[in-house]
């Protein structure tokens, strides 16, 4: 009996180590995945405008890029500025329709409104992308793009460009007749080409003179054209005035012409009448 037992709890202790061997071995076999590294994972931004300005609405879209052996889903994906708070964003929270991106692929998200303060600094910003997703079926991951930078041109230089941008196309439409008035353009479209990428570059001092300078040309272009017209309007009212006279002097002519001919015909009648009448034999003669 006492054998019995003891075979049993035998058995008993042996099943417990079994099991617990069992259980340390499905966790050795099923590690955790490991975390994402920096560079399985890269982003790259793409404006809708050249020129960002102080107190501007821009859009940009977010091109993502994986590495990664394991498919990724994107939970939270953001754009940072220096001039926001810690934790600020300008994103899409996807938690509740995660996107997937396949291991190697890439994924364009939608375009992000990014709206820049009137009162950022003119000149150099930073900015990081952020997102925050899972890697495989269990692991989450947090991840920064390297910082990179976007210029931030004054406000008073935005109005300026598109100022002198939109006369420059209605310069170009216009079609000016004047061949000054178009090499004026031309000198006027150089100069504006100058500023932008000084502009670009942060130099706005050195690229407001060649905006003033376009300004100041086709100021010019549009004078000289409107003279020149003015000019052309006149000689075409003279043309008139002269095509007028002509007319009336030859109205005029032709009219005295025929009653000159009507002068002359009644005089010879006239004289040709008495003697017909003297010719003609008289009754007592017959």
């Amino acid at each position: 009996m006492r054998l019995a037992r003891l075979m049993l709890t035998l058995v008993v202790i042996c099943l417990i180590c079994i099991s617990c061997f069992r259980s340390s071995v499905d966790y050795y076999i099923a590690p955790s995945v490991s975390a994402l590294e920096s560079n399985e994972l890269s982003a790259s931004l793409f404006w809708s405008n050249s020129l960002l300005y102080q107190g501007d609405t821009a859009t940009v879209r977010i091109s993502l890029k994986s590495s990664s052996t394991d498919q990724l889903f994107i939970y939270y994906i953001g754009v940072h500025f220096d001039w926001m708070p810690e934790g600020g964003f300008y994103g899409y929270d996807l938690s509740d329709n995660p996107v997937l991106i396949p291991g190697g692929g890439s994924y364009i998200f939608d375009p992000i409104s990014i709206q820049i303060p009137i009162n950022a600094t003119a000149g150099e910003h930073s900015y990081f992308v952020g997102i925050e997703g899972r890697q495989g079926s269990t692991t989450a991951f947090s991840w920064d793009s390297p910082p990179s930078t976007v210029q931030i041109h004054p406000f008073g230089y935005a109005i300026m460009l598109t100022q002198i941008e939109r006369e420059l196309n209605e310069s170009v439409h216009a079609n000016y007749e004047s061949a000054e008035a178009r090499s004026l353009v031309q000198q006027a479209q150089s100069e504006f080409a100058k500023a932008q990428p000084l502009a670009l570059e942060g130099k706005w001092q050195e690229a407001l003179p060649h905006l003033y300078n376009a300004s100041d040309l086709l100021t010019q272009a549009s004078e000289i054209e409107q003279l020149n017209a003015e000019q052309k309007a006149s000689q075409q009212t003279l043309l008139l005035y002269g095509a007028i006279i002509a007319v009336v002097t030859v109205a005029v002519a032709a009219v005295i012409v025929v009653v000159v001919r009507k002068k002359r015909k009644r005089l010879i009648s006239a004289t040709a009448q008495p003697s017909e009448t003297a010719e003609e034999p008289t009754a007592e003669q017959t």
